[in-house]
């Protein structure tokens, strides 16, 4: 009768717990917003987006359902949420293909609003709920007074909307043009995180990121940047006036290294002065990344190691009783 009494307590706290912490569980909801507008043919020429999302979904082995939304003035739903561990993925593959970068303008707001609209309707009960838009980095209506009417709707009302319904926004902008407050603010608000991408080349190390960032899970990028810094023993920290690095394939992040004044970049496209995502400047503190990463697993994970904890103790309990 005490181990029954135990475990209804146990199962009550469990409920409670979950309820109030608003814990995101293994399963996963995903909108996929991609810019389809002309202003993103200019930055992505070989359309390595497009492959580097295949490359992304491919390699996720978790229970996760994935909606497809292309925008450019407007907002279309391509392909609903299908699961990626079943012929159902390669529709999701399919709609892919449809970037085309024809789009005359660039309505990030339409897109976000048409994202929350169909995780709050369509997405699974019980799932974390998150939207990945990848722009341009500003927006464009073709005027200037519409332009600061859908941002502001955008990083005020919209941001608060998925909040509320615990969405996260992942931002990926390409372009140092970008409006970062209105990305940042979108990003930090939702809880989710900003990546600012320079080139093509930087768009394998922020899917590396993004994926550590959704799923919790330590980045190889991190692993392999921490292996490297601790047999550099001559590894410094950047004076703090210089510009942090914005995230590049070719460049560790944690490697504390910047643009020398004054040096051209390596693409057409413009460095803006935000922080690497995956940013740290030294072993001590790339540890603790993943460290935290780890802890955020655990978080993420907490009911089955609590269930184990349990049914230890259970086990303990029974075997006290039986003598």
């Amino acid at each position: 009768m005490r181990i029954r009494q135990l475990v209804i307590l146990i199962s009550v706290l469990v409920f409670c717990y979950s309820s109030a912490a608003g814990i995101t569980p293994a399963k996963e909801d995903i909108a996929l917003v991609v810019d389809n507008s002309s202003n993103m043919k200019q930055l992505d020429e070989h359309l390595a987006i497009r492959d580097a999302i295949k490359t992304f979904l491919q390699h996720i082995s978790r229970d996760v359902k994935v909606a497809l939304i292309l925008f450019d003035d407007n907002a279309s739903l391509k392909v609903p949420f299908v699961p990626l561990v079943d012929e159902q993925a390669g529709n999701l593959l399919r709609g892919l293909e449809m970037i085309d970068y024809e789009g005359r303008f660039s309505n990030s707001a339409a897109a976000i609003e048409r994202a929350l609209h169909e995780l709050n309707d369509t997405g699974r009960r019980g799932a974390g709920k998150s939207i990945i838009l990848f722009t341009q980095g500003s927006m464009d209506t073709g005027s200037e007074a519409l332009d600061l009417n859908f941002s502001k709707w955008l990083s005020d009302v919209l941001a608060e909307q998925a909040a509320e319904s615990r969405i996260r926004i992942f931002c990926i902008a390409f372009s140092g043009t970008a409006d970062t407050g209105v990305l940042q603010n979108l990003a930090q608000t939702t809880g989710g995180k900003f990546y600012p991408v320079t080139s093509t080349s930087g768009i394998p190390m922020a899917f590396d990121n993004l994926a550590a960032d959704i799923f919790a899970i330590p980045s190889m990028t991190s692993i392999k940047a921490l292996a490297a810094n601790s047999g550099d023993k001559q590894a410094t920290k950047p004076p703090s006036d210089e510009a942090p690095q914005t995230i590049g394939y070719e460049q560790a992040p944690d490697d504390g290294l910047s643009p020398e004044p004054g040096a051209e970049p390596e693409s057409d496209i413009p460095r803006m002065p935000e922080r690497s995502a995956a940013g740290t400047d030294s072993p001590s503190s790339a540890l603790r990344s993943i460290v935290q990463k780890l802890y955020d697993w655990a978080i993420r994970n907490w009911m089955l190691i609590l269930g184990l904890a349990v049914a230890a103790g259970l086990l303990s309990t029974a075997s006290k009783l039986r003598r």
